[in-house]
């Protein structure tokens, strides 16, 4: 009966694949594709590193990479790996359950999350979509083609995926961290580039089933519900980090799913997508802006541009404030910072659309290109790297406020998805490693 509870709520307790004996879990594990765009050194770094061992680099498109290259040969490679790697001793499987997941990071002591797998048919991230899994931000359908062809003939999927959900009186996560000592460690170990430590524990289905499904039932209360969104929103998980990855997957099964019978449909492992799910209240989590960038432009005619648009002020900021930003000072912000030539200008906008000065930005950015027919746009994890990229004369950096968390859920389930790469869960070092694994071809399933 649990295990059917929790098939209501789009919860299931798969096999999870984790490395196995003798494989080095710092060399196995590399940080998210989709960071550090900008800085292809690290990239080149962890190829040399995980050359001609294990390791999900080999399995895995790192973004820097989309537009250099061999695309079609990197997925020809990914596909041979993950092959080598579901056939071999790379990879053990664990009977049905879930892992729970300890985390630092070089910002924070512990973030603690389970890893378990969300029905595909329970998540839609068009906009406008009232699922029970639900986008956090829009989706650049652009990005989505190479992650679908990776996942479309693929056997195994590594995710680093985030899923959050809404729960400050830590009843669903908490708890099964109280009796972790109980539970074996199937990993446990530090991650490259001084990005933390990471400890596995698994926990059988049998055992985690009925837990979960009684703590996720009663955060759909209807009461509650009204209380926290004004409505009875069912919003149950709302997509922290991986909206791109978790796209793809649905993207891979609505292709699949009409070559099926409803029986076969109702239990293809492409159904399903493996996700770590945390409480947005974890004190690990912490929201950092994603800042842009624009390259490849000449500062003072964007400058030029700026001020002829209208609809925003700017203000040059103080010698001191100017060197706090520039230095990386954590202190808060309410504007938007402009930073070019070594010098900052904050850009403050009368109505920026409920709290929303990313999509703002990319308006600004977007009508620039537009206007002018050259540069190029990228999105930026962490401010220091921000300020390092912007010491280029051609570029002009956007740094961007921090949204408060305990608005994310209120605003999904009022007006929909934020704009774009509105937020970050994190700096860019505490972002999900690919670790953990689950077969989802049904030719490999045992």
């Amino acid at each position: 009966m649990d295990t059917k509870s929790l098939a209501a709520l789009g919860v299931a307790l798969p096999e999870i694949l984790v490395p196995g004996d003798g494989v080095d879990i710092r060399n196995w594990s590399v940080i998210a594709c989709d960071q550090y765009t900008s800085e292809p050194e690290y990239w080149e770094r962890v190829a040399r590193e995980t050359a001609g061992i294990p390791s999900t680099f080999h399995c895995v498109f790192p973004e820097t990479y989309l537009e250099n290259g061999d695309p079609e040969g990197r997925i020809r490679s990914i596909r041979r790996a993950m092959t080598e790697y579901a056939g071999s001793g790379v990879l053990k499987a664990l009977p049905p359950g879930i892992v729970l997941v300890e985390r630092s990071t070089p910002f924070h002591e512990s973030r603690r999350g389970i890893v378990l797998a969300l029905d595909l048919d329970l998540y839609d991230f068009r906009p406008g979509s009232s699922s029970l899994i639900r986008p956090t931000e829009g989706t650049i359908l652009e990005r989505l083609p190479i992650r679908v062809r990776i996942r479309r003939d693929a056997p195994l999927e590594f995710p680093h995926i985030l899923i959050l959900v809404d729960d400050p009186e830590k009843t669903v996560i908490e708890p099964l961290f109280a009796d972790a000592s109980s539970f074996p460690i199937i990993y446990d170990s530090d991650l490259m580039a001084g990005a933390g430590h990471v400890t596995g524990r698994f926990i059988p289905a049998h055992t985690a089933a009925p837990r979960l499904a009684g703590s996720l039932e009663a955060l759909l209360r209807p009461g509650r519900l009204r209380n926290r969104y004004g409505r009875e929103d069912r919003l149950l998980f709302a997509v922290g980090d991986g909206n791109h990855s978790l796209a793809a997957a649905k993207s891979v099964w609505e292709e699949k799913k009409l070559h099926l019978s409803p029986a076969e449909a109702a239990s293809h492992p492409g159904r399903f997508a493996l996700v770590e799910v945390v409480n947005l209240f974890d004190p690990g989590i912490q929201f950092e802006p994603i800042h842009r960038i624009l390259t490849g432009v000449d500062p003072s005619d964007f400058f030029r541009h700026l001020r002829s648009r209208g609809g925003c002020m700017l203000t040059p900021a103080q010698p001191g404030e100017s060197e706090d930003l520039l230095g990386g000072a954590p202190g808060p912000f309410d504007d938007v910072a402009i930073i070019a030539g070594g010098r900052s200008t904050f850009l403050t906008f009368p109505d920026n659309g409920g709290g929303r000065p990313a999509g703002v930005v990319d308006r600004i950015i977007d009508e620039y290109i537009g206007a002018v027919k050259k540069g190029r746009t990228d999105y930026i994890h962490g401010r220091e790297s921000l300020v390092t990229l912007c010491e280029n004369a051609d570029a002009v950096g956007f740094l961007l406020p921090s949204l408060r968390k305990d608005m994310l859920f209120p605003i999904i389930a009022r007006d929909g998805v934020l704009p774009r790469k509105a937020f970050s869960i994190g700096e860019a070092s505490e972002k999900r490693f690919y670790l953990e694994g689950r077969r989802i071809d049904v030719c490999q399933e045992r």
